[in-house]
């Protein structure tokens, strides 16, 4: 009877270690940040958006282009597919982005935080990803950024070929902030803005 007792409690205690070990290990393949913590019916009432546009998934590509350390939103959209512009409504209205590069705010749909900029090279070829993803409006999913927030699908997470940066590369995006003001988050890069100081305080 006490062998019984024993074995059961050491099956409870391992049990309860994997279970430990498997919740920790889950973000490194499920979703569990859009599982748990999206709920894109909220965000569609809040934000006074259709809940079938707010869940549609795009094709997005996206640029590295840090203004600076620390820059809160260093990735660009090149590019969505659906065009963003192409389906804009009373409910939600779209700016016409074809030709115009946009800043945002990319999280992961594991973890909620930005991707690993680990694969980053300081090559153009090495700055253009591709992925599966959803776009919210500014200020959705707890951000405070004046920025579009884009969520994407990590396990489409990819480098684009060398055919697809070249294609992008060569068509000389223009800058968003000077077609979208609203999107402008103003943010400078902290050693500029001391730099600037120092040259005031020479004169």
């Amino acid at each position: 009877m006490l062998k019984d007792k024993g074995s059961k409690i050491t099956a409870a205690f391992v049990l309860a270690i994997l279970a430990i070990l498997g919740w920790a290990i889950a973000p490194l393949f499920l979703p569990l940040y859009r599982w748990i913590d999206v709920d894109f019916q909220k965000e569609a009432a809040s934000k006074n958006v259709p809940l079938e546009e707010l869940q549609k998934e795009y094709d997005i590509f996206l640029f590295y282009d840090p203004r600076g350390e620390g820059d809160p939103a260093p990735w660009k959209i090149v590019d969505m597919i659906p065009e963003w512009g192409g389906e804009s409504t009373a409910a939600w209205e779209k700016n016409e982005e074809y030709d115009i590069e946009v800043r945002c705010i990319l999280i992961s749909d594991k973890t909620g935080k930005p991707p690993s900029t680990l694969y980053v090279g300081s090559f153009p070829k090495d700055r253009y990803f591709g992925c599966k993803g959803w776009r919210f409006k500014p200020g959705s999913l707890g951000q405070t950024s004046t920025r579009p927030v884009v969520m994407f699908n990590s396990m489409s997470w990819h480098k684009l070929d060398p055919g697809q940066f070249r294609a992008y590369q060569q068509r000389n995006l223009d800058d968003g902030d000077d077609y979208f003001p609203e999107y402008d988050d103003e943010w400078y890069p902290e050693e500029e803005d001391e730099e600037e100081e120092g040259e005031g305080e020479e004169e």
